[in-house]
């Protein structure tokens, strides 16, 4: 293992057990021996933790631990010493002095007030980037260093690691999760935790198969993700994050859509018009798909809807006793009307319910007659043709605001 890598597995895999719960480090009288060299010689010091006497390797121990980050790459040096005791004291030594260096960083990014830093922890830059700054941001990202440590540091130094260490660490949870069934101890993970799972695969480097993908679907849904992103000081960097992994599409389109309609997330959109395009598969996908345009979508997005108005498709509904069947096409012109900003009655749908989120209720679409139908059709058709110029300049519109987002 590269000497870097090793450092890594030391920080984030022993530290805890060194300082929280390992041997403490010596107390350093005046009268304490250093040999091999003065007393503030790293290399020296290193060397120390292999004498014969116990009192001397006790004294260089606490002096390397005093140096800090000065004695960094003598420590490093002595992982491959040929001396077991040198190894076992550099490993102790390290991890003490990068997680006591880690946890001060830390400190100084989270009582920073500069609105704008690249700051001193690793992730950061990429990080603000996604969600922007300010102190809901910082908040969030300080809980996410306290959660997993391990991933924001790979992700900033060795980032092709990340797909295993991901893969590795969710693992790592279902297992938790699964050795706790039926213990009163709650088996949901914390916030930091699903935020970092979602900064990671915002990188669409990052490439998990699909019974990984789903476990951190689970974890979108727990409660402590849910009230989040719903409520409190870190809703919006939270929703922002749940929105960077949406846009990549990794999930079932349906899945994705679910997500976007439940938290209002426009940057769904790509997936729904995805859907639209393919014109196929069962009809109630390109309902949910049509309904998300109807949410989230302009006037641009008006030709990729139209070829639907020839889907003969029925849709079953239930509202309360009352059973019915509307047709996909009757569907995609309430959705023109609605992004055109025309009037429903205008065109024979006058008992279209809006709503909040879907934008409008699917059963209240319908014509009562194939005449009607047809009129309202040719209305549409009208009217696109006279505001084609509109249009193709809201369509050009669209396509430089993506270009300007970087996508």
């Amino acid at each position: 293992m590269s000497g870097p890598r090793r450092i890594r597995w030391f920080v984030w895999g022993l530290a805890a057990a060194v300082i929280g719960g390992g041997p403490a480090l010596p107390r350093l009288a005046a009268e304490d021996p250093i040999r091999g060299g003065p007393a503030d010689d790293p290399a020296g010091l290193v060397r120390q933790l292999g004498d014969e006497s116990f009192q001397r390797r006790e004294a260089a121990t606490l002096r390397l631990a005093r140096l800090g980050l000065e004695a960094k790459a003598a420590l490093i040096q002595g992982l491959d010493s040929p001396d077991a005791e040198v190894r076992r004291r550099c490993q102790r030594i390290l991890a003490d002095v990068l997680e006591l260096d880690f946890r001060q960083r830390v400190r100084r990014f989270a009582e920073a007030t500069d609105e704008v830093s690249d700051g001193d922890v690793p992730g950061w830059k990429s990080f603000h980037q996604i969600v922007g700054d300010g102190k809901s941001a910082r908040d969030l990202y300080v809980e996410m260093l306290g959660a997993e440590p391990e991933l924001l540091e790979t992700l900033a130094s060795d980032a092709e690691r990340l797909p295993e260490l991901l893969t590795m660490r969710l693992r790592q949870v279902q297992a938790r999760r699964s050795s706790m069934a039926g213990s009163a101890q709650s088996r949901d993970v914390g916030l930091g935790s699903i935020a970092t799972f979602l900064f990671v695969l915002a990188d669409e480097k990052v490439l998990l198969p699909e019974p990984v993908l789903n476990q951190v679907k689970e974890h979108v849904y727990s409660p402590a993700f849910q009230q989040a992103i719903m409520a409190g000081p870190k809703a919006e960097p939270t929703h922002r994050l749940l929105a960077a992994w949406l846009r990549r599409d990794e999930l079932p389109p349906l899945e994705t859509m679910k997500l976007a309609f439940r938290h209002q997330i426009p940057e769904a959109l790509p997936t729904a018009l995805k859907v639209i395009a393919q014109q196929q598969g069962v009809p109630m996908l390109r309902v949910q798909a049509l309904l998300l345009v109807a949410r989230f979508g302009t006037l641009a997005q008006v030709p990729a809807v139209e070829p639907l108005l020839q889907d003969v498709n029925g849709v079953n509904y239930r509202v309360q006793s009352t059973q019915g069947t509307t047709e996909v096409r009757d569907i995609a012109l309430a959705v023109l009307v609605k992004l055109s900003g025309q009037k429903y009655a205008e065109y024979g749908l006058a008992k279209v319910v809006e709503h909040p989120q879907l934008g409008f209720e699917t059963a209240s679409v319908g014509f009562p007659d194939e005449e009607a139908r047809a009129r309202a059709q040719q209305k549409w058709a009208d009217w696109s043709r006279e505001h084609a110029a509109e249009i193709q300049a809201a369509q050009t519109d669209d396509v430089n605001a993506g270009a300007g987002r970087g996508g």
